[in-house]
């Protein structure tokens, strides 16, 4: 079954209890709980975190680290904490450069690094989960592939999200080449044309495509970024999601 969900750095300004409050009115799934904003979770705050969002009914989907696999003390660090809040998967980084500036020295080391991480994560059942994006070795579906395969663990996946910098019919292709290996997708708000994110209502039928094949599978779809960064865009965008998975459900 698919579950809906919210990346908390969405709402980076907000404290704890109001992505919390959010979340609820939204009726949501879980969160993804971000190392980054006002509510950046932190050893002060990660059982306050944890607490809330157990009495609340959200699960936490996964700790949003900003642990670049090139920078081991971070990542061990991140384990930790995912750890302590009660996280089952990583969101960890496939470094930060061109696909031009790696050499097979620099890829061979973050390989090692993210085997290395993985190991020690799977002794708590913990996924790692590279977030999909550009200047990293997950800029493509092929640079992706590679890494994931090369690393060679189970416990080591990737997060998709669609990219305003490809068409639909080419993020359709990127997902479609790594979806064996996905732990979950994000949404960002529909953001051509360089206006920043916008209403994903009117991009309703390309949602729908994209998603149509998840329908009778347990992904979770987490929304990140909203138009204005408001929380009426995020519940807009949420019901949107919503309904097309319903609509998709109802037709098989």
């Amino acid at each position: 079954m698919i579950k809906l969900g919210l990346v908390s750095v969405t709402f980076s300004k907000l404290p704890i209890e109001e992505v919390i409050r959010i979340a609820v009115a939204a009726g949501i799934d879980g969160i993804e709980w971000s190392e980054k904003g006002e509510h950046a979770v932190s050893m002060e705050n990660i059982d306050k975190i944890k607490a809330l969002s157990e009495e609340n009914g959200l699960e936490i989907f996964s700790f949003g680290s900003y642990c670049y696999m090139t920078e081991w003390e971070k990542c061990e660090k991140a384990l930790l904490m995912a750890v302590r809040l009660g996280a089952p998967v990583i969101r960890v980084w496939a470094g930060w450069k061109n696909l031009s500036d790696w050499t097979e020295e620099t890829f061979a080391e973050l390989v090692e690094n993210t085997r290395r991480m993985a190991d020690k994560a799977a002794e708590y059942g913990i996924t790692l989960a590279f977030e999909y994006h550009r200047k990293t070795l997950t800029e493509t579906a092929e640079s992706a592939i590679r890494l994931i395969k090369e690393v060679d663990r189970e416990n080591v996946k990737l997060y998709w999200q669609n990219s305003a910098a490809f068409t639909y019919e080419e993020n359709l292709q990127n997902l479609t080449a790594v979806t064996p290996y996905l732990a979950g997708v994000f949404h960002l708000g529909n953001g051509r044309g360089g206006q920043g994110p916008q209403l994903i209502g009117g991009i309703r039928e390309e949602i729908e495509g994209f998603y149509q094949p998840f329908l009778k599978t347990d992904y979770k779809v987490m929304m990140e970024f909203v138009k204005g960064g408001l929380e009426e865009s995020f519940y807009s965008d949420i019901n949107v999601l919503r309904e097309c998975f319903s609509l998709g459900e109802a037709t098989n």
